[in-house]
């Protein structure tokens, strides 16, 4: 009985743990176009954003938005974070099919969420 308590315990302490760091996602879901139907920062809507995009490439290069002007460089994408040319990470906190929300804390301490839906072409 007391080995069994063991046990579980363990397993408890070891699912907590490992799920820490987050699911992983395949790239190749994230491959095409993104617009921003929606963002918030720091809790609110913002029409900021508006017209935003994301665009992945299979070639691991990516162009987004964001700003106002267009970004590119490269990313990677490990443990539900996307890493972009080293210098922004983005948090993906859904993902399913043509629908991606993400999150992002500025340099400026303002917390961004973005929500995504992949442009029909992209499919």
């Amino acid at each position: 009985m007391i080995s069994f308590r063991i046990v579980m315990v363990l397993s408890v302490l070891w699912f907590a743990v490992s799920c820490k760091n987050g699911p992983e996602y395949q790239v190749e879901s994230l491959y095409g176009k993104w617009e921003v139907e929606k963002a918030e920062k720091n809790g609110r809507e913002t029409s900021y954003l508006r017209g935003g995009y994301f665009q992945f490439d299979d070639d691991g290069s990516m162009t987004m938005n964001i700003t106002g002007e267009d970004e590119m460089g490269t990313y990677t994408l490990h443990q539900g974070k996307i890493n972009f040319r080293g210098e922004k990470e983005f948090s993906i906190e859904m993902l399913v099919d043509d629908t991606l929300k993400m999150s992002y804390k500025a340099a400026s301490d303002a917390d961004f969420m973005f929500y995504l839906t992949k442009t029909a072409h992209e499919k």
